[in-house]
């Protein structure tokens, strides 16, 4: 979003007065997708921002409530859901597959949709 407001405000020849209501609409519907549980889980789910998250402390407690509203509201089965809740904790530490070389190397250089798994694990 910082460099399409970068090229927006060279568009604007940088005018600050020219720019900004532009600015303050996208800042409006940017700050309102982004407090949505999809977003949430997409957040939790690529492990590049997860992880980067995690380290730094800076996630958000209220991201899981808004991941577990994903999970309740795109994953009608419950039994699914429940499993989801037994694997999270081995995402969360990074555990097994999550915390091999490949899979750490792979969390900000791969695609979150073509994330490896490190095969010579059992």
């Amino acid at each position: 979003m910082d460099r399409a407001k970068e090229t927006i405000a060279r568009g604007f020849r940088g005018v600050k007065k020219q720019y900004e209501k532009v600015f303050e609409i996208i800042d409006a519907r940017w700050s309102d997708q982004l407090h949505r549980p999809l977003h949430a889980a997409g957040h939790v789910l690529n492990p590049g921002l997860y992880y980067k998250a995690q380290e730094e402390g800076t996630l958000l407690q209220s991201l899981w409530t808004e991941y577990y509203t994903c999970v309740e509201k795109m994953i009608p089965n419950t039994t699914i859901q429940d499993l989801l809740v037994t694997e999270l904790p081995r995402y969360k530490m990074a555990d097994g597959l999550f915390g091999c070389g490949p899979a750490k190397r792979a969390r900000d250089t791969r695609s979150p949709v073509k994330y490896q798994t490190c095969k010579s694990l059992p």
